[in-house]
């Protein structure tokens, strides 16, 4: 492939790639509302990717994230968690 085709390919491959691995902690990629709302408060548990490269559709949002008070995370107790999406 010639390369000034195959970099613009090759960046928006790696975006791609990068958007559809699953997130553990940290902060959520995307905007994400019930997430803001609640910081400092909140702890990100998982962020699931919704996109082709995953074959794991959520109608039109970007990503599934799961997340939890760090009151509720420092005693254990998971039957609060939160789940939001992220655009």
């Amino acid at each position: 492939m010639i390369s000034a085709a195959r970099h613009p390919l090759e960046t928006n491959w790696a975006f791609d790639a990068e958007q559809a691995t699953l997130q553990i902690g940290g902060p959520p990629r995307g905007w994400c509302a019930d997430f803001i709302e609640n910081k400092p408060n909140s702890v990100m548990l998982l962020q699931f990717p919704s996109n082709n490269l995953t074959h794991f559709r959520c109608g039109d949002v970007s990503d599934l994230v799961v997340s939890i008070s760090r009151s509720d995370l420092a005693r254990h107790d998971f039957r609060h968690v939160r789940v939001d999406v992220s655009n």
